[in-house]
Order: structure tokens, then sequence, then C-alpha cells
């Protein structure tokens, strides 16, 4: 976000401030937004996140249905008559 300092400093002059204190004002909001996220930042810096997320997910679920086939499979072989 870009701070226009020049019409702060306009705003602020008119209010009754002071050359000094309409610099200073200015500076702290410059210093403030400097440290500011964008949405677009946040949204790169999530992407990865969710795709992790869905990459665990789908373990998940392939592990789950290799527990339940070998279930399975245990469940027919200790019905198989013994020779």
């Amino acid at each position: 976000m870009t701070v226009d300092t020049l019409t702060i400093t306009r705003q602020l002059v008119s209010a009754g401030f002071d050359r000094q204190q309409t610099e200073a004002v200015a500076d702290a909001l410059r210093e403030a937004n400097r440290d500011l996220v964008t949405k677009d930042d946040l949204e790169s810096a999530v992407a990865p996140l969710a795709t992790r997320a869905s990459l665990y997910r789908a373990l998940w679920l392939q592990t789950g249905a290799i527990v339940a086939a070998v279930a399975g499979l245990r469940a027919i072989v200790s019905r198989l008559p013994s020779s």
C-alpha cells in the first residue's frame, strides 16, 4: 500500500499541525505500512500450505484404503480351510 505523504501533510497542516508534526506523522505512517501484508502476499504464502494439506489428506485416505484392504484379505484368508 502506498502512503501519499504529501496529501497527509497538507491535511495535517490545514488542521493546525506544524511542519515537524506533519513530517513525524507521515514518517510513522510510512513506517507502519512498510510491514503490512497484502492480500496477494497472504494468498501466495498460504497456497503451498493448502497444497500440502490436500496431499496429507490424500495420503490418509490411501492409508485407510490399504488398511481396509488388508483387513478384508485377512478375514478372507482366515475363512479358508486349512490344509
